[in-house]
C-alpha cells in the first residue's frame, strides 16, 4: 500500500517530476510560513505589535511533515496534504493594510475622505 519513504512513495507513483513538484510545494510552503512567523503582524497602520507564538505553529508543523516523511509515507497519504494546503492558504490571507475603521477615521480627521451630497 505505501512505500516506506514519503519521497519514495511519490517517486514510484508519480516519477521524477513528481518529486520535483513535490518539493517545490514543500520548499514555497516552508519558505512562507518562515516569512510568517518571523514578521510582525500587520492587520493596521501601526508596526509595533508584538510578535506572536502562534506564528511558528506552520513552520513547526511543515518541519514535523518533512522529518516523518523521511521514516514513512503516511503525510503524503494521510493528513499531511490537508495540513499544508489549509496552512499555506491561511498564512497566505492577510489583512488589507489601510483599509478598515481606524484608517477610515484617521482619513476623515485628516480631510481625505470627504461625503458628496448628490
Amino acid at each position: 500500500m505505501q512505500a516506506h519513504n514519503m519521497w519514495i512513495d511519490v517517486y514510484l507513483q508519480l516519477g521524477v517530476i513528481g518529486v520535483f513538484l513535490m518539493v517545490m510545494t514543500y520548499l514555497a510552503y516552508i519558505w512562507r510560513s518562515w516569512f510568517f512567523a518571523v514578521d510582525r503582524p500587520r492587520w493596521d497602520l501601526r508596526a509595533d505589535r508584538p510578535y506572536s507564538p502562534l506564528t511558528l505553529l506552520p513552520t513547526l508543523l511543515g518541519a514535523v511533515l518533512l522529518v516523518q516523511g523521511l521514516a514513512e509515507s503516511s503525510p503524503l497519504l494521510l493528513w499531511g496534504w490537508m495540513l499544508v494546503v489549509l496552512l499555506a492558504f491561511k498564512i497566505k490571507q492577510s489583512p488589507h493594510i489601510g483599509e478598515g475603521a481606524a484608517e477610515m477615521r484617521i482619513a476623515i480627521e485628516r480631510g481625505e475622505l470627504t461625503t458628496q451630497a448628490s
